[in-house]
């Protein structure tokens, strides 16, 4: 009775996939990374001096 297809059961889409060759993560996590890098950098100063602005606003 475990498995009559109930709504406990976990339908099939949810189960874990399998992952890919390392390889290819590997290079999806360095270019992730890269971007990420890339865009905090870009958008560092701003969002620094907002931050310290909002929180000195704050402060006093």
């Amino acid at each position: 009775m475990a498995h009559s297809g109930t709504r406990a059961d976990p339908p099939p889409t949810l189960l874990p996939l399998p992952r890919p060759p390392d390889v290819s993560s590997r290079r999806l996590r360095a270019v992730a990374v890269a971007v990420a890098v890339a865009v905090a950098v870009a958008v560092a100063p701003w969002s620094v001096a907002d931050g310290a602005g909002a929180l000195v606003r704050r402060v006093s």
